[in-house]
């Protein structure tokens, strides 16, 4: 019995430990252990035209983000230019915008990227001392064509053919996150330098001019209201009093189309960077509202926990989300996360738009559960498919949380889950993990192989014990075979006594 009661133990730690080992945020756990880079440092697919920095990585290290350019970056960055002026590249460089540079420029620094988007000024600025032979650049200052006020800025090496504001589509080499000053306060703007803008230019339509009756938001003013997100709906047209009809833990009721569609044209009026630098000012409010325990129970505990964890990551917690949906109805919120999955919606209200995209995205701590965003457009170059691992950063308006059927699971046994539901205006892809990237699949075999093989060990070791103690111990008691009654009359020998 005991050696079965070992054998019973083994298979439920096996099993429990593949089910952990399965959860995100383990594997991000064993991968910072195995010497994984982290979603926001990970390097391009291997293979790809940018798998490799430009220069060296003790030239690297001497870059800044965040600062001003400083004197022990004057190597790097001439090293780059040297780079550029030399590259006769044909291949196709990843086009990204601002958010992609911002939040990842380890993963661009020194590595040749397209920027689309529209010139506003051009600025003739000396070069600097330098044995290239370079004397002076041109400054460029870009709007991303993924719509937003921050702008990228380009050094060149010729002078743009054109007036601004001029259209342009260029390859260039990344350098790094630039800090300045304005009358608003401090800004961050990615640098890029190109040989130049006309060479790469392409027939791209110019970003279309705001239209007089668009509302003027006021994008760094705080919100007169505790719910930044429902502040932003209001100046954006949405009547927020049409959120009273939603029902959480349902399926779609008639009466939710209305208010799905209007905050999905209400979230189509802002572009994405925007939402998620609205939502990045929102958190630090999130993480006092549900980072103290309600009341002193282990599972509100433990929520207001990851709350904290999440809000010292600089990242939301998707906690709130299951567990208190009605207190963040019409709340912007972010997350870092895999997109698994991406299809094209046809829209059934006439009046709205012909289609969105819904988006099932992972982040790190949901506990392998789904985040629905539904969301007007898609990237160029995003993907689409049922079956995706698609890393992105999503901002989204909270609707509800949604019932859904798993898809797992076919027949009449379709368990019903729930999933927070958001609506927003796009998805900002990150770079793709590389191919060699940590995959948790081997450490789940190998801890599983670990825990039969440690229970094998310490059956045999039981059994091994039982001989051992029955060759020194009990031996000594047996009687022996000389001592006992012929085979014919061992049967009385058991006999009870009178």
């Amino acid at each position: 019995m005991l050696k079965l009661a070992a054998l019973g133990m083994g298979l439920v730690l096996v099993v429990g430990a593949q089910k952990r080992l399965a959860e995100p945020s383990t594997q991000q756990a064993l991968g910072r252990v195995f010497g994984a880079a982290s979603a926001a440092d990970e390097p391009l697919a291997a293979g790809s035209p940018q798998d490799t920095p430009a220069i060296d990585a003790p030239l690297l290290a001497t870059i800044d983000d965040n600062a001003p350019f400083r004197a022990r970056e004057q190597t790097a960055w001439f090293a780059l230019w040297q780079v550029a002026r030399e590259d006769t590249s044909t291949s196709p460089a990843p086009l990204v915008g601002y958010s992609q540079l911002v939040a990842q420029p380890k993963v661009y620094r020194a590595r040749r990227v397209r920027i689309r988007g529209d010139v506003r000024r051009i600025e003739k600025v000396a070069a600097g001392e330098n044995s290239l032979g370079i004397e002076q650049l041109f400054r460029c200052i870009v709007q991303d064509a993924g719509g937003g006020v921050w702008p990228i800025t380009v050094y060149t090496l010729e002078e743009p053919d054109g007036v601004a504001p001029l259209p342009c589509d260029l390859d260039g080499w990344f350098f790094k996150k630039l800090s300045y000053g304005y009358e608003g306060g401090v800004g961050i703007t990615p640098v890029v330098i190109a040989k130049n803008i006309t060479g790469a230019r392409t027939a791209v339509t110019p970003s279309a001019p705001p239209q007089e009756d668009a509302p003027k938001l006021d994008y760094l003013s705080a919100p007169p209201t505790d719910s930044l997100g429902r502040d932003l709906l209001g100046k954006l047209g949405f009547d927020v009093a049409q959120l009273e009809v939603v029902v959480d833990r349902k399926r779609f009721t008639p009466a939710e189309s209305d208010p799905f569609y209007a905050m999905l044209a209400a979230a189509g009026a802002t572009p994405a960077t925007q939402l998620l630098r609205l939502a990045a000012m929102g958190r630090d409010s999130y993480v006092r509202r549900f980072g103290t325990a309600p009341n002193n129970e282990p599972r509100a505990r433990q929520i207001a926990n990851e709350v904290r964890l999440r809000g010292a990551e600089q990242a939301y917690s998707v906690a709130p989300l299951f567990e208190t949906p009605e207190a963040l109805r019409g709340e912007l919120l972010s997350f870092d996360a895999i997109v698994r999955r991406a299809v094209r919606i046809e829209a059934s209200d006439a009046a709205s738009s012909a289609h969105y995209y819904e988006l099932e995205a992972f982040p790190a701590d949901s506990q392998n559960l789904p985040l629905v965003f539904c969301m007007r457009e898609l990237p160029a170059g995003f993907p689409v498919g049922e079956s995706l691992r698609q890393p992105a950063r999503l901002a989204g308006f909270f609707f509800k949380q949604w019932a859904y059927r798993t898809r797992r699971v076919a027949g009449p046994r379709d368990d019903r889950r729930f999933a927070p539901l958001l609506i927003g205006r796009a998805p900002i892809a990150l770079a793709t993990p590389a191919a060699e990237e940590f995959r948790p699949g081997w450490v789940v075999g190998l801890g599983a192989l670990t825990l039969l093989a440690l229970t094998a060990v310490a059956v045999a070791w039981s059994a091994r014990s039982d001989r051992r103690y029955e060759r020194s111990t009990l031996a000594r008691f047996r009687p022996s075979s000389s001592a006992l009654p012929p085979k014919e009359n061992r049967a009385d020998f058991n006999q009870p006594a009178d």
